[in-house]
């Protein structure tokens, strides 16, 4: 029977301080357990970083020109430099939209197995730099190469669906796998006391973008009535930070929200400990609707409480838990209104949320989503001839040099 062999996992993006790691990493290292070798190959905004060495052996960070734009298109070419000289005919590279590009290069590599998979519809934005890249990196990347790859993964069946009808890609055979959370990693830590009195904190982790609700939130504090020791810490970094931080200001509530910033991903776990209760704020759009709630998952593994818009994802998930404070819509005092349930209910809400754990365990753990992956490349890349061991301990060798 057919050994796993190599994967090669394409993720143009500046690697290091990318909000969102876990999906790579994690599902990385599930693949590794399951007998697969697997490189990130990735970017990096500190040149000298030694992200191998980082995370596990799993990440090979190239260096790209740190340009808006041209970051990408540079790092497509260092990814291409990299695969000419390590890559391998029987390797299964997996790659999101963003790098579908490279396929024709792939191909001309002798490379017989990619594997398209798709994690989020693209967000709509007005700059021109939004835009722009919606036209390339997926508009014209899927009509163009979408129906050329091998193999195919979604994060959700709705998902699929969207893209179907869009692209009608014919992925009649695919993958489905949602996004996880790490037990071993995301739990509360025993020693912690849950705090039931005193100054309440709300907790929200991730990019930081209008589109994900977070200037909804600022808006509801500045309605005013919460308590004067209440204070909303948003953990993560992105391109409209500086404006969110601004409006913040503007409405005279920069001292209840906190912008703590970027946090590695093995820290974040720290900062969800001492919240009282966590929020993920979505609007009700398209491309959150087919998404699967990483951050849920990871509040959820905490066992916190949240507040949550009851858009179809959330509700997928926790429709009828008792440690969730479902906001009535996405206006500001809606959002107002929640946050004033949750803190008047805190004893009882973080008493329900003892249980949350064991409904993402097995459920919701990032080893059953790499399973999901892991038996549908043994299934359809059967072609694939395996690669020695002793080729593969020369190709990664050659890999880190």
């Amino acid at each position: 029977m057919q050994k796993p062999g190599r994967i090669i996992w394409l993720a143009p993006d500046r690697f290091d301080v990318k909000p969102d790691k876990s999906t790579w990493l994690e599902m990385g290292r599930c693949l590794r357990e399951r007998g697969w070798t697997v490189t990130i190959l990735t970017g990096q905004k500190d040149t000298g970083a030694k992200l191998n060495e980082k995370f596990d052996g799993l990440v090979e960070g190239l260096d790209a020109i740190d340009l808006p734009f041209v970051f990408r298109i540079s790092l497509l070419r260092s990814m291409l430099r990299w695969l000419r000289r390590n890559a391998a005919s029987e390797d299964v590279i997996v790659m999101n939209e963003d790098a579908l590009w490279l396929l024709p290069q792939l191909r001309h590599l002798g490379i017989r197995f990619v594997h398209l998979d798709f994690r989020t519809l693209p967000v709509d934005g007005h700059r021109w730099k939004k835009r722009l890249d919606f036209l390339l990196s997926w508009k014209l990347a899927i009509q163009l190469f979408g129906r050329k790859v091998d193999g195919y993964s979604f994060i959700t069946e709705r998902l699929r669906r969207e893209v179907e009808a869009e692209f009608a890609l014919g992925a009649h055979e695919y993958a489905i796998w949602h996004s996880g959370v790490n037990l071993d990693r995301f739990r509360a830590p025993a020693s912690h006391v849950r705090r039931t009195t005193g100054a309440f904190r709300l907790f929200y982790h991730g990019s930081i973008s209008r589109t994900r609700g977070l200037g909804l939130v600022i808006d509801a504090i500045a309605l005013g009535g919460l308590p004067a020791d209440f204070e909303f810490v948003i953990v993560g970094d992105g391109p409209e930070r500086a404006d969110l931080e601004t409006q913040a200001r503007d409405l005279g509530v920069s001292r209840q929200v906190r912008f703590r910033g970027f946090v590695p991903y093995e820290h974040v776990v720290d900062e969800i400990a001492i919240a009282d209760v966590c929020i993920c704020p979505l609007p009700d759009r398209l491309e959150w609707n087919v998404s699967s709630p990483l951050k849920v998952f990871e509040y959820m593994a905490c066992a916190k409480p949240m507040i949550l818009t009851p858009i179809a994802a959330h509700r997928d998930v926790l429709g009828t838990s008792d440690f969730v404070i479902w906001t009535k819509g996405v206006d500001p005092d809606d959002i107002r209104v929640a946050i004033l349930n949750a803190i008047a209910h805190r004893n009882e809400l973080t008493a329900a949320a003892a249980s949350a754990p064991g409904i993402v365990k097995g459920r919701f753990e990032w080893s059953g989503q790499a399973n999901a992956l892991h038996t549908y490349l043994m299934r359809n890349a059967e072609f694939v001839p395996q690669a020695t061991e002793e080729t593969l301990r020369t190709r990664t060798a050659g890999a880190r040099r």
